[in-house]
């Protein structure tokens, strides 16, 4: 509670919200499984200047290239575009004039601000928690005057500290000037803008007042229209509990309407009437919260925290562990720029890293046919058709794409493309290799002829492009196109694809592994033949275009019909190399080997494999390490192939790294389709096709290139467009990643880890977008501070409160251990609420719940622990007089065995005292009394522990002992009578060393007896004796008086001896006796010894008198003396035997009533 109360003042819940900030950083950080915290697509991309943009783009401007990356991500469908940059001075002016027009044309530039304050700790943009509680911030700095005009939104890039400089919450506006409009944040300007943006096609379809054109009165018309283009809008406006942030979403709704109508109304940003549009749109008063919006505001507004001059939003930051991040989707300017120039706008790059990261989006360009065919022909070397072959045709810019196949004369046909530059590539497939020749066409956009037609193959004279279309680029294949006529499809007809038939073969000595390895040939294929007798090849004819080149020397020889080389001197001699080659072709050829090696193989060989020269020989295994950037390029052996020879590689060859598992990638169609079949191709031609985009796709790591066919509806196909995928529908954040900038912090998703300690700058900005766009952050349950600044510890004793008393409860009843137990369990049970609620999007208090149990439970146990304690002195200095330490023990584990005030209970009481003490005592001086006495109540004490029975009180020379209490004890008759027969033992031990020392013999009596007794303290609050009561306890010591009787030394009751059966002790039945004081006589037995001790003796002895009993009963007076005098004749001092021979005789004289039943009534004690 005290704990509690000091959250009350500011100082501890500094301390204390510190500690819980750490606590929930951990929540972040901790290896859960993924399924737990869901799977997130971040709606944002972050373009980052960073080490790739350093290396690639070093010549090149910062603005520059932003300028050329905003002219990528406008027709890529990016609607906003925020930037953690500052433009506060002027560049290069050509330069910033490419910049501006960028500005310009991008749908909505977001410009970074910031305000400066003074501080001893941290940059001068940073603030802390107690700088937002102290004033109101400063204006921000004013940017570059031609830069600002061209993209007039601004976004304040100033980040909020938390005390311990974790950036745990992000600011959403700031009020940087008393009593003026509220600046926001650039994460939240770009959410802002990115809700209108995608509202502009809903605005579209509104059927708004027309817009007042220029001229006149302007400001009170576009005044007019505005109102009533605000109250249109399609939503109830969602309060977000902020009314600062209210009026500045109503703002930017405003200005987001009035440019929209100054570009309906025709009008240009430097225009005067732009100019009043916007001045409108900047002073229209804030509509109020019973008007519609265009905005789609989160219900329940925003748990927005912190002063009310910044309020600030808890970011719920995500972490990915492959590769290690925040998880933001992160493109490098520089090789966004470089990459979309080079043409890698339709590439998928397929690494292991995306097996265990998210669906991959895809978009396509879908077109329907166009009216193009592209026809040529498939030939090998000696001018044969090649039947089979794939051959496909795709667009650089996307759209339509076709495939076919040659035919029996090697002809092949792809119809249904459209204008501009394709891709054609055929595919010959022979053996382990494939050969893959490519070709860049370009597809002329022509107006249909007006007249005819002048030749089969060439334009008709007078056709031209049609006005607007794209120029192509020329190639060869140009020169072979047929515009068509009225209803005729137009066609491009290539040259010859000319292939070379796979007769060559490559033995290769590979190192031995224990794992599969790879194989792979690569390089350009080359006609090679080597020359027989007279300088013949293998080929009579000579395809047209082809001419020969002797590889030692690059002569040109003299090529012979029926295939005969002629050089200077004649034929050529034989063993030439001799390379044909057709230098007019455009086809690019490439030669694409892939074969594994089984672990163990020394040898490997390639059989049917194309001609080439100085091709490369590379062996992969995956599981090596992969090489540093610092390593030098390992050299790769060389090898030439000749058409009809086998090569040998035997020496030169080193496994390299290389990713050789399949990956499976998980892809998402961004572009909306009914049903879709997808094919995956890389550059050798390998396809892989895949029917249903929800399963993982299995492909091998390198580029690929996709395309989809839509296999209902029209009839669409497209090819993949990486920056539609990527930035289409999405907000983008530019920033710097570069550490020299010094632009990173510290977020809970840094908390212990080594690796990855801090985030930068800008993606805090993207987070924040981020989570609003997703609607996606932590609300504060009333526990936490931010819902109850000032009451929350309150709130949380009134919660815990049933957790303490619960505690306290458990260590009353079942002590400390149990009372930590539990504890534990609580504070883990706390912990495991406060981490669901976290991965549900709530958070709660986690320290001071945790320090109040557990101060409340070490506490509470301590209390405990001392009281247990203090109870276990007590017992052990009020027991320990009594019973044996084990028996202390027993009562110390289970103190509920003494219960205060006594108890009625079953017990075995003993009393045991000395025959002829009174005789020694008379020899000895007090002194030696004392000792002699102390010896032997010592040695019987002993004993009463050794049979874990409690000592009652020493009466002079004599015992008091009972069992069964305190510690419950079954067999506590067994236990009293080896007790007994033990003391026995020990005293005549202890005769024979008195005996030594002069003194006379001694005997001990016992008396037992089982029955139910009152024990426990009794006395008063002056001196109080732990005893047992009651009349049994005097039945035991009348019995052991009665020993004199029947000349016996252990007497026990018959409730005893109905204990012992199966204990193995001897007892005989002695008497019906009612002691003095009691006139119901009650069975008692004499207790001999164990069975195994005189046994021969007292099998004679038992049976005759037993004999004697029953015929005394009987009255049978003469068979009862005669056995009783066999008894004596066997025991001479059996003593029961001589007192029943007594009362025979004196029965004869007197017998006794009629009604007597066997008993004797005992005059004496």
């Amino acid at each position: 509670m005290l704990l509690c109360l000091s959250a009350l003042h500011p100082l501890g819940a500094a301390l204390i919200q510190w500690m819980d900030g750490k606590a929930t950083d951990l929540f972040f950080v901790l290896p859960l499984p993924e399924r737990w915290r869901g799977e997130v697509a971040h709606p944002v991309v972050v373009v980052a200047k960073d080490t790739a943009f350093t290396r690639l783009a070093q010549p090149v401007p910062l603005r520059r290239s932003f300028a050329q990356a905003l002219a990528v991500l406008a027709p890529a469908g990016a609607t906003v575009a925020g930037f953690d940059f500052l433009f506060d001075e002027g560049r290069e002016p050509d330069v910033d004039r490419a910049f501006i027009d960028a500005l310009r044309a991008f749908p909505w530039p977001i410009l970074g601000q910031r305000f400066l304050l003074r501080q001893a700790v941290g940059e001068a943009s940073q603030l802390s928690l107690s700088d937002l509680q102290a004033a109101i911030p400063p204006p921000p700095e004013a940017l570059h005057g031609p830069i600002a005009a061209a993209a007039p939104d601004r976004g304040l890039v100033n980040i909020v500290l938390d005390y311990d400089g974790v950036v745990r919450a992000m600011p959403l506006a700031f009020q940087t000037v008393a009593g003026e409009e509220f600046l926001p944040s650039l994460g939240m300007a770009v959410w802002l803008g990115h809700q209108l943006a995608e509202a502009r096609p809903q605005l579209e379809r509104a059927g708004l007042p027309a817009v007042p054109p220029p001229g006149g009165d302007l400001e009170a018309r576009a005044r007019a229209w505005l109102a009533a283009a605000v109250a249109a809008g399609p939503r109830p406006f969602q309060p977000t509990g902020h009314t600062g942030l209210d009026a500045l979403a109503r703002r930017w709704e405003a200005r987001w309407l009035a440019r929209w109508a100054a570009r309906r109304a025709g009008l240009a940003p430097e225009e005067p009437g732009w100019q009043v549009w916007e001045q409108v749109g900047q002073t229209l008063p804030p509509a109020g919260p019973e008007v519609p919006t265009w905005l789609d505001l989160p219900a329940g507004g925003l748990p927005w925290l912190g002063a009310w001059t910044a309020p600030c939003l808890r970011v719920r930051f995500t972490r990915v562990a492959v590769p290690k991040g925040d998880g933001l989707p992160v493109d490098s300017l520089g090789l966004l720029v470089e990459s979309t120039a080079l043409g890698g706008r339709g590439r998928l790059t397929v690494t292991p890293a995306l097996a265990g990261s998210g669906p991959v989006d895809l978009a396509f360009d879908l077109a329907p046919p166009g009216s193009w065919t592209v026809v040529g022909r498939a030939l090998d070397q000696a001018d044969r058709p090649l039947a089979g072959l794939e051959v496909m045709a795709w667009p650089l810019a996307g759209g339509y794409w076709a495939t076919g196949t040659t035919d029996a004369d090697g002809r092949f046909r792809l119809t249904g493309l459209a204008p501009g530059s394709h891709t054609v590539q055929a595919i010959w497939s022979q053996g382990p290799g494939r050969q893959v020749l490519t070709l860049e066409v370009g597809i002329p956009a022509v107006e249909r002829p007006l007249g005819p037609v002048a030749s089969a193959g060439r334009l008709a004279e007078g056709a031209a492009p049609a006005a607007g279309s794209p120029a192509s680029p020329r190639t060869p294949a140009d020169e072979s196109v047929s515009a068509a006529g009225a209803g005729e499809a137009a066609v491009v007809e290539l040259p010859v694809a000319h292939f070379l038939t796979a007769s060559a073969a490559l033995e290769v000595a590979v190192p031995v592994a224990t794992v599969p390895q790879v194989l792979a040939v690569r390089g350009n294929p080359l006609w090679i033949e080597r020359t027989g007798p007279g300088g013949t090849v293998g080929v009579a004819t000579l395809p047209a275009g082809f001419e020969a080149t002797v590889l030692e020397d690059f002569s040109t020889p003299v090529f012979e019909a029926g295939g005969r080389l002629l050089g200077p001197d004649g034929p050529l001699p034989p063993g030439q190399a001799i390379a044909f080659t057709d230098a007019a072709s455009p086809w690019q050829a490439e030669i694409a080997v892939l074969a594994e090696v089984p672990p163990g193989s020394s040898q490997v060989r390639l059989p049917a494999l194309p001609p080439g020269r100085e091709l490369q020989v590379e062996l992969w295994r995956s599981d090596l390490p992969p090489r540093s950037p610092l390593d030098p390029v390992p050299e790769h052996p060389l090898v030439d192939l000749v058409m009809g020879e086998t090569a040998s590689l035997s020496t030169g060859l080193v496994a390299g790294p290389a990713d050789l598992e399949l990956v499976p990638v998980r892809v998402r169609l961004a572009t909306a389709s009914a049903g879709v079949a997808l094919v995956f191709r890389d550059g050798l031609g390998q396809q892989v096709l895949a029917r249903a985009a929800e399963e993982p796709i299995a492909l091998r790591p390198g580029i690929w290139r996709v395309f989809c066919a839509e296999t209902g509806g029209p009839g669409r196909r497209g090819t993949y467009n990486r920056l539609v995928a990527r930035y289409g529908g999405r907000a983008v954040f530019f920033g710097t990643h570069l550490a020299e900038d010094r632009d990173t912090q510290v977020t809970p998703v840094n908390f212990l880890d080594r690796d990855f300690k801090e985030m930068a700058g800008v993606n805090l900005h993207a987070h924040l977008c981020s989570c609003l766009l997703r609607r996606d952050f932590l609300r504060p349950l009333p526990l936490h501070p931010d819902a109850s600044p000032r009451s929350w510890p309150l709130w949380t004793l009134l919660a815990l409160f049933p957790c303490l008393v619960g505690i306290d409860v458990l260590v009353a009843r079942r002590g400390a251990v149990a009372g930590g137990v539990g504890t534990a369990l609580l504070m883990l049970l706390w912990s495991g609420a406060a981490l669901g609620l976290f991965l549900h999007g709530w958070v709660v208090p986690v320290a001071l719940p945790l320090l109040a149990l557990g101060s409340f439970g070490v506490g509470r146990g301590f209390h405990a622990y001392t009281e247990v304690r203090r109870r276990e002195r007590l017992v052990r200095s009020s027991f320990g007089r009594f019973v044996s330490n084990k028996m202390v023990e027993e009562i110390v584990r289970n103190p509920d065995v003494v219960k205060p005030g006594g108890e009625k209970k079953e017990l075995t009481v003993m009393f045991t005292d000395l025959a002829g003490f009174t005789t020694i005592s008379e020899m000895l001086a007090p002194e030696q009394l004392a000792g002699l006495m102390n010896e032997y109540l010592g040695e019987m004490t002993d004993l009463v522990f050794q049979f874990d029975g409690t000592l009652d009180k020493y009466i002079g020379d004599a015992v008091m002992a009972f069992w069964n209490h305190p510690g419950h004890q079954p067999d506590h008759a067994v236990r009293a009578v080896r007790c007994a027969l033990a003391m026995q033992k020990r005293l005549a031990q202890l005769r024979q060393i008195w005996r030594a020392r002069g003194l006379p013999d001694v005997s001990m009596r016992a008396g037992l007896n089982t029955a139910e007794c009152m024990v426990g303290f009794y006395g008063s609050s002056i001196q109080m004796n732990f005893t047992c009561l009651g009349d049994g306890v005097n039945l035991a010591s009348r019995l052991e008086g009665a020993n004199k009787a029947y000349g016996t030394l252990m007497m026990m009751a018959e409730s005893t001896q109905q204990r012992l059966a199966g204990s193995g002790i001897r007892t005989r039945f002695l008497d019906f006796l009612a002691v003095k004081g009691k006139q119901q006589p009650i069975k008692t037995y004499e207790l001999i010894g164990v069975e195994g001790e005189d046994d021969d003796l007292w099998d004679k002895v038992l049976p005759l008198y037993a004999r004697g009993i029953e015929a005394y009963l009987a009255r049978r007076w003469d068979e009862a003396e005669a056995a009783l005098l066999d008894v004596l004749a066997l025991r001479p001092d059996d003593g029961p035997s001589r007192t029943y021979l007594e009362r025979i005789a004196a029965f004869r004289e007197t017998p006794p009533p009629p009604d007597w039943d066997g008993s004797f009534h005992l005059k004496t004690k």
